[in-house]
């Protein structure tokens, strides 16, 4: 595995995009990934209207600081029971695909290798079984969609979606061909899957995004970390050929406001290099 290593633009919601991109440059990263989360992003849902102009200006901006696009992590609702791919109706899963298309686009023209998109969430007087069949079915036709702008397609598995554990992972992958995964460890983590459970779904990763977590809290500082990476590292060597991203993010939830987002994304990519860190002031 060629390593090159990315971090996620919205770590750093309260700076502007070019600098979020020089800060990502200034601390070694090769990459970015591109979230569309609502309105609440750098780069919002309601940017998808001009996706041309949206992705020349990312791509001047990327392009001086030496940057590439490592992946687009699209979320169209900040509500993740709005607009998803399980949603039982049909006028939201319309706009959803309107959306996606646009995205899909955005994401040809920064020459990225494809989208993330959550898999959808269990709606009132669902069964498990009748939401993940119409989460398979919407996702058909989100991966023909990438597919004809020469992308793949991943979803993320993450806490309170349809695929919280190993077993149901592999039951939306069966159904869906094609589709891959963006492998978010500390949250695969935290929804209480093992590391070898994790490490098992290396040959359908994508995209894997490393931070540091615990079985309580999504996201710590890395003197605090419980997860062994090494499996994890190990069993992608031997067929992935993407991005190894760090996501630390800064929100009000999961505890992640509790962390210096700059410093540590320094000291996780350095251990990911297997670099000495400095000696703490």
């Amino acid at each position: 595995m060629t390593k090159r290593y990315s971090c996620a633009d919205y770590g750093w919601p309260s700076l502007k995009h070019p600098t979020v991109m020089a800060v990502a440059q200034d601390l070694g990263y090769q990459g970015l990934d591109i979230g569309i989360f609502g309105e609440v992003t750098h780069v919002k849902v309601s940017d998808l209207q001009h996706w041309r102009q949206e992705s020349a200006r990312i791509s001047r901006n990327l392009s001086t600081l030496g940057l590439q696009c490592s992946d687009v992590f699209l979320i169209p609702s900040v509500d993740l029971s709005c607009l998803t791919p399980s949603h039982p109706d049909p006028v939201q899963q319309a706009e959803a695909i309107r959306i996606f298309e646009r995205a899909a686009l955005l994401t040809r023209d920064l020459q990225a290798s494809g989208l993330t998109v959550c898999p959808g969430v269990m709606n009132e007087g669902d069964t498990h079984r009748e939401a993940l069949r119409r989460a398979a079915r919407s996702l058909r036709a989100r991966v023909e969609i990438a597919s004809s702008h020469g992308l793949e397609l991943s979803v993320e598995p993450h806490w309170g979606s349809l695929i919280d554990t190993a077993e149901k992972v592999w039951d939306l992958l069966e159904a869906v061909e094609g589709l891959t995964l963006t492998l978010d460890v500390s949250m695969m983590f935290f929804c209480g899957m093992t590391v070898a459970e994790i490490a098992s779904f290396a040959s359908k990763t994508r995209h894997v995004q490393f931070r540091p977590g615990t079985r309580d809290k999504v996201q710590v500082r890395l003197k605090h970390n419980e997860i062994d990476f090494d499996p994890i590292l190990q069993a992608l060597e031997a067929s992935y050929q993407g991005w190894v991203s760090t996501e630390y993010v800064w929100m009000e939830r999961w505890g992640c406001d509790q962390v210096d987002v700059t410093e540590e994304s320094r000291q996780l990519l350095a251990f990911l290099k297997g670099e000495e860190q400095p000696a703490a002031l």
